[in-house]
């Protein structure tokens, strides 16, 4: 198991929630878009290649198996599959804070261990940040590098199996060229009948009024000498402030697995990966980890296709664990 590894990059590119995603340069944040457009840049002025320490090497969960979860509730769920229910906000978050609570850690598995040891009647599922891109370029059609292309198709190979697996991607270019390589990797071809364009995947999810995010970020980083977008984002992903900007945590995130990834997978499937971005990722990962992963205490920054995984049993219950993708 990896602990946690990104880099000191932490908040500098979640300062652009409403932007979007990674940035590999260390230039000026894109310009926002309102969190209510489709289409929200995830890119920051992030390094994501040289500026990356090394994963150290630290002791792995008790179990993978949904099984140490508390069961939901009501079981809705035959085995393997997934049924729809009525979405009540309030309720699922109530649901999801016993899954969190056991879920919590600050280290990450391999991607290879997830895949393994599926028991019967589990849905497993990945949310994933995009391959490695160019770094002077974070726009909506910025490709994939031939690096991250390879890197893809290594984490595909992976998960490689027998098992079909159900493919999502965000609007952005490279989350969908992600999704065909790691589809590739493991000796898939991604198409319209394994696959799906969910524009929640976006990088601006959590943000719910881009001015007034963006007039706090430029209020806490002028408010003294090197304060940085990194401090401005934990103030909101573990201090729970402006809430006028963003939305509720806990919410939010329900909001996106329940109503839009998990019933975005059809019964047929037990595997499925998400390609998303570092902005919605890093919130994400915090509260499925009950603010345990340490992106706040250590500055840090989420890796190219890493993220969370999502452990669904026969009745319903949930478990998640922070996945990385390689060994960087």
């Amino acid at each position: 198991m990896k602990k946690i590894f990104a880099s000191a990059l932490f908040l500098s590119a979640m300062a652009l929630v409403a932007c979007g995603d990674d940035s590999s340069t260390g230039t000026e944040p894109e310009q926002q878009t309102p969190a209510s457009s489709a289409v929200v840049n995830p890119d920051t002025n992030l390094s994501s290649e040289a500026a990356l320490p090394a994963s150290s090497d630290s002791g792995e969960p008790a179990t993978l198996s949904s099984a140490t979860v508390p069961p939901t509730p009501e079981s809705s769920a035959d085995a393997g599959q997934i049924t729809p229910v009525p979405f009540d906000l309030a309720t699922e978050v109530a649901k999801d804070q016993p899954y969190v609570l056991a879920s919590a850690t600050n280290t990450f598995i391999d991607i290879k261990t997830f895949y393994q040891g599926l028991a019967a009647g589990e849905k497993r599922i990945l949310i994933l940040r995009h391959g490695r891109r160019n770094k002077d370029d974070s726009g909506l059609e910025a490709h994939l590098t031939e690096a991250g292309v390879e890197e893809a198709k290594g984490v595909g190979a992976k998960v490689a199996g027998t098992d079909p697996f159900f493919y999502g991607f965000s609007d952005y270019t490279r989350a969908k060229e992600s999704a065909t390589y790691i589809a590739e990797g493991r000796g898939e071809t991604l198409s319209e009948a394994n696959s799906i364009n969910l524009s929640a995947l976006n990088g601006g999810w959590y943000v719910k009024d881009s001015e007034a995010y963006s007039a706090y970020e430029t209020e806490f980083t002028s408010s003294s000498v090197g304060v940085s977008s990194y401090e401005y984002i934990a103030a909101w992903v573990y201090e729970d402030k402006y809430a006028d900007a963003v939305y509720n945590l806990a919410e939010r995130s329900v909001e996106l697995l329940v109503d839009k990834v998990i019933p975005s997978v059809p019964a047929a499937y037990n595997f499925a990966v998400f390609i998303s971005h570092d902005q919605l990722l890093v919130p994400l990962i915090a509260y499925c980890t009950n603010k345990t992963m340490g992106f706040y205490d250590s500055n840090t920054w989420l890796h190219y296709l890493s993220g969370i995984g999502i452990i669904i049993a026969a009745d319903g219950s949930r478990k998640y664990v922070p996945v990385e993708g390689m060994d960087w």
